[in-house]
């Protein structure tokens, strides 16, 4: 979760600086045609177009580095999911030996049922619980990778859009 929130605030703060420099090639592309007598609206559709897929390529780079990122981090929400349910049938065994010794050494006897199994019973609940409670966090940190990307795509898509639209524009203001 601390992540997924890391990292939206990054895109948060990576935005504004996006389009900002945007702006900046967007002016820097009409100062040169000024100079340069405006140049045919030809070279400037080619250059926009130049623009467009520098930036395309440069989003579907980072979106691939993204999506593997997210398959990383699935594998080690998946191993670190795999020794907690290690660790935890690990202290229930444990638990249940020690609990058995316990009415051992008072006098209940192992199959004496009553309160002895109630109590055994509360110890699996017990960790059928945890395990659920694991299970339902890894579903959510999985969400928030998924959701992380879809974010980015949209953040792309976005981008994308804009400079379509300064560029639309600047070729309008021609």
């Amino acid at each position: 979760m601390a992540s997924f929130g890391s990292t939206m605030s990054a895109l948060n703060a990576v935005t504004p600086m996006l389009g900002t420099a945007a702006q900046f090639i967007n002016a820097g592309t009409s100062l040169a045609n000024g100079l340069s007598g405006g140049g045919s609206s030809n070279d400037l559709y080619r250059q926009q177009q130049r623009e467009l897929d520098q930036l395309t390529a440069q989003q579907a780079a980072n979106t691939q580095v993204a999506a593997q990122n997210a398959v990383l981090k699935r594998e080690e929400i998946s191993a670190q999911a795999d020794a907690d349910n290690r660790r935890r049938q690990n202290a229930l065994k444990r638990s249940v030996a020690k609990q058995r010794a316990q009415f051992g050494a008072s006098g209940i006897g192992a199959q004496g049922g009553g309160s002895g199994d109630a109590v055994l019973l509360g110890l699996f609940e017990q960790n059928e619980e945890d395990k659920n409670e694991a299970a339902a966090l890894d579903q959510l940190r999985f969400k928030a990778l998924d959701s992380d990307l879809a974010n980015k795509r949209t953040l792309n898509l976005l981008q994308a859009q804009q400079l379509r639209a300064n560029q639309n524009l600047e070729r309008a203001m021609m």
